[in-house]
């Protein structure tokens, strides 16, 4: 018998920024979520992280933190949800090309999306989304 899959959650970049900056509640929420389920980020909120970087040694230290986590490539699949979800809700709810793209890893992948910002998201249909705090 084989043995079943380890569940993935998305972690938002709002998340990822609490988390970085060593706050106790995003810190405890991740260490918890890590200890039974397999933590993952699309490669555009990687980017929003990489682009606040203010220098090099910061960069280092980014990429290194982030490397805990299994980044999520945007394939076709993805950028074709995307554009979808952008084209359902862009208009009605401001839905911005990269939380479309990160909304759509979540689907694809038919996993929960752990944000802060669950107004960004909370219309989406099929999309679970959990605010841990």
């Amino acid at each position: 018998m084989a043995e079943a899959a380890q569940p993935r959650h998305v972690i938002d970049t709002s998340l990822l920024i609490d988390a970085f900056r060593r706050r106790p509640l995003a810190v405890d929420f991740l260490s918890e979520l890590d200890s039974h389920s397999l933590l993952c980020v699309s490669d555009v909120a990687l980017m929003e992280i990489l682009v606040g970087c203010r220098d090099r040694r910061e960069l280092v230290a980014t990429q290194r933190w982030l490397a805990n986590f299994e980044a999520v490539p945007v394939n076709e699949a993805i950028s074709r949800r995307a554009v979808e979800l952008v084209a359902e809700y862009g208009l009605s709810h401001h839905l911005e090309a990269a939380d479309a793209l990160i909304a759509a890893t979540a689907l694809e992948h038919a996993c929960p999306l752990c944000t802060l910002n669950d107004r960004h998201f909370a219309m989406i249909d099929g999309l679970t989304v959990h605010r841990p705090y």
